[in-house]
């Protein structure tokens, strides 16, 4: 009360602006991921655009004091100034050329010797002689930032920016132009800033955007890779299971001699994936390598000389030993723990996965023989139409190596003539281009369940249905089938035709259904029996509660005009069936926390989402209970569905598993310890992985979230021991 009274005394004071103190913790402003098709956009409405290369370094949120810094401080810092509070990245530069290095080369001085050093690339100013500038502009920031600092070769710089002054359809070109541009410079892509963008320490939002090639539709090499390996991973999302794979490509002939001639595909390890595909994919990944046998009965090594044919469903997967490698992958011995998988799988049963990624680069010392990997990789299509033999070879990645300048493949087109060739295309073109992802060398009938393009049609009860099947992979197949018979037709993605959506898990269900709403779309979400009673009786049956999870404002008017929300008809006896189909909806839907999109918080947290996505100026005014967790973005643990509801009536995103975006977990406060620290060292992994600092990420329990509801503003999260009731230590209490 005292702080409050003290600054409000001042009637100059703005108490909008967030205070920034030396020495005192903050989290940086970060950029919005997009597309290029919609940098443009968001420039139409944002004002005046800058561009600045992405670098590729550690975000520097540390206090740098002592006499080891006095030369350049003296040299670098104005006389006139006092404090001084800088946003940048720490980079390592190569003195003999000049160039910054890669990301992971940030090491301690004294490893470097003379030839290499630490930088400062500096391109923000949040602290100016003890007056915090997070309430001015971009433009107003950079001109002081000019005036405050002396800039050093190889010690303090600042970001170089350039204009962005193309509106309309140049604006495209533009943005194409500034992406090949930075990475002809061998940097990782470009940052769009509004010049008219205050800084707002934490967020993420559209005044900041950023653009790496592999965002970009026709940028980047695609690899077709074997899984040779897996990896188990944390987190009820992966909950002991295999998450990440081993990834290889096939070995030249000379490798037989090496290994003894072995009759045995031979592969090169070559990289690790864990990211790109869904769970439902993640799933199905794992019936194919991992049977559940399997998991129960370890080991069983099998010999290297049998054929497809011989390898049986319980023959896939073998536990990793040391002491006995397999010989196919050529005596590969992994040079870090880490490095080393849980299971290895036969090469003739497994599976290729469709990788892109940002670059191949030429590890120090991991993925011998190979001696390539993938930078930055992740899954971009699981190829199950393809055997062993359609792994890329190693010849294949060598020359594509070779062949790469700076950061893009010469095989590709530039930026500038993907943007010119769309802005040229007719709008047919556009559309087909917008609405069809590629799928060279995939016949259209493998896309769907084996026997479905064979599958004749009966009668056309389902005719005009066009319906998107969820649910389990042994479900999934017999109801599609059914749809097929009935005159429907199936699509394994949703799109503007899709009409029913079956068998979706209730998390899935709000989200298409919101992602529909926004886009205008409407939809009928509905479970496997309704599918089986037409299949029954031939006939499409009248939607009921019974058989929906959610149904467009036309079809809730038809089953209202005949029966009440739990289903009971109003000209129909009930019967024992219909009775216990109406109290089971009872307790769904009543359920405040139920995972149904008609319940009570979730139609609220649908209110939290459409403030979400208002501009931070248009938020702010509102100063709604619902915008208080504005720019979190939780991890929430598979179950949890009530707890993912509130923190969405605060304006928080919720995500199913932690990763480099994630700045909160929001966990039970019964969670041990243990868990809690495995979960901050996947945190630390996923970000340093994507090139991010592994700082400002938030561990807290459901009483922080309590505690944000009953004061109705957001708590500090730094005090895990309070939240959780345990003493930790400092560095536990943020990430």
């Amino acid at each position: 009360m005292e702080a409050m009274c003290t600054e409000c005394e001042d009637r100059d004071a703005r108490l909008d602006v967030i205070d920034i103190q030396l020495f005192h913790a903050l989290n940086p402003k970060s950029c919005n991921r997009t597309t290029w098709e919609q940098v443009p956009k968001i420039m139409g409405k944002q004002g005046d655009f800058v561009a600045e290369g992405k670098l590729d370094g550690e975000r520097d949120a540390s206090h740098l004091y002592g006499e080891s810094m006095e030369d350049v401080l003296c040299e670098c810092v104005r006389e006139d100034v006092t404090s001084l509070l800088l946003d940048g990245e720490m980079m390592v530069v190569d003195l003999e050329t000049g160039r910054y290095l890669p990301f992971g080369e940030n090491r301690s001085l004294k490893d470097f010797g003379t030839s290499m050093r630490h930088c400062f690339v500096a391109f923000d100013l949040l602290l100016y002689n003890g007056r915090s500038m997070t309430g001015a502009t971009l433009a107003e920031r950079s001109e002081l930032l000019r005036k405050a600092v002396r800039t050093k070769q190889h010690a303090l710089t600042l970001i170089e920016r350039f204009e962005v002054g193309e509106r309309g359809a140049g604006a495209t070109t533009a943005v194409m132009r500034q992406l090949d541009v930075m990475m002809s410079r061998g940097l990782e892509g470009v940052v769009f800033k509004s010049l008219s963008s205050k800084y707002d320490p934490g967020s993420r939002d559209k005044s900041w955007i950023k653009l790496k090639p592999d965002f970009v539709d026709g940028m980047g090499d695609t690899l077709d890779l074997l899984i040779l390996g897996g990896y188990y991973g944390e987190g009820r999302r992966r909950s002991g299971a295999v998450s990440t794979f081993l990834m290889g490509v096939r070995a030249p002939p000379e490798a037989a001699k090496r290994v003894g001639g072995a009759a045995h595909p031979l592969f090169y390890p070559f990289c690790k994936v864990g990211t790109g595909y869904s769970l439902p994919q993640l799933r199905e990944l794992r019936e194919r390598l991992m049977p559940a046998s399997l998991t129960r009965r370890r080991g069983n090594a099998l010999g290297h000389g049998a054929s497809l044919t011989a390898v049986s469903c319980e023959q896939v997967s073998h536990e990793w030993k040391n002491s006995r490698r397999p010989a196919h992958l050529c005596h590969w011995e992994p040079s870090k723990r880490d490095d080393i998988p849980d299971y290895w799988f036969e090469p003739e049963a497994s599976v290729v996965l469709e990788l892109t990624a940002f670059e191949i680069i030429t590890p120090r010392e991991s993925f011998l023989p190979a001696n390539y990997t993938l930078r930055f990789p992740r899954v971009k299509r699981v190829r199950y139409d393809k055997g062993w033999e359609g792994a890329e070879t190693f010849e294949r990645v060598v020359e594509l190596f070779k062949e790469c300048d700076g950061r893009l493949s010469a095989n590709k087109r530039r930026a500038e003539e993907i943007a010119a060739s769309r802005a040229s295309a007719g709008p047919a073109a556009k559309k087909r281009a917008a609405g069809v992802a590629p799928t060279v060398g995939v016949p259209w009938h493998l896309k769907l369940s084996a026997d479905l393009a064979n599958t004749a049609v009966e009668c056309y009860a389902l005719d005009g249905v066009v319906a998107v099947v969820k649910g389990t992979l042994s479900r999934r197949p017999g109801v599609e089938t059914q749809i097929k018979r009935l005159g429907g037709k199936v699509h394994k993605n949703m799109t503007s035709l899709t009409t029913h959506l079956v068998d979706a898990p209730g998390a899935e269900v709000l989200a298409e259904v919101e992602r529909a709403r926004r886009g205008g779309g409407s939809f009928e979400v509905v479970t496997a029996a309704w599918v089986d009673e037409c299949s029954r009786v031939h006939a499409r049956v009248t939607l009921e509660p019974r058989y929906v999870r959610h149904v467009s404002e036309a079809t809730r008017e038809q089953i209202e005009a005949i029966m009440d929300e739990w289903g009971d008809n109003y000209t129909i006896a009930a019967d024992p069936e219909s009775l216990v189909d109406s109290m089971r909806l009872v307790r769904e839907q009543r359920s405040a926390g139920g995972n149904c999109g008609d319940s009570p918080l979730a139609r609220e947290a649908h209110v939290a989402d459409a403030l979400r996505d208002l501009d931070d100026e248009t938020a702010v005014a509102l100063r709604t209970r619902y915008a208080m967790l504005r720019g979190v973005v939780a991890y929430v643990p598979r179950g949890s569905v009530a707890l993912r509801l509130r923190l969405r009536l605060l304006g928080a995103q919720t995500v199913d598993e932690p990763s480099a975006d994630s700045t909160h977990a929001v966990l039970s406060a019964s969670t041990s310890a243990d868990e809690r620290q495995r979960l901050r060292d996947k945190f630390t992994e996923d970000r340093v992985r994507d090139g991010r600092p592994s700082c400002g990420r938030h561990i807290v329990s459901d009483r922080w979230l309590a505690e944000c509801e009953r004061r109705g503003q957001r708590e500090p999260e730094a005090q895990e021991d309070a939240w959780f009731g345990d003493r930790v230590g400092i560095r536990d209490r943020a990430l």
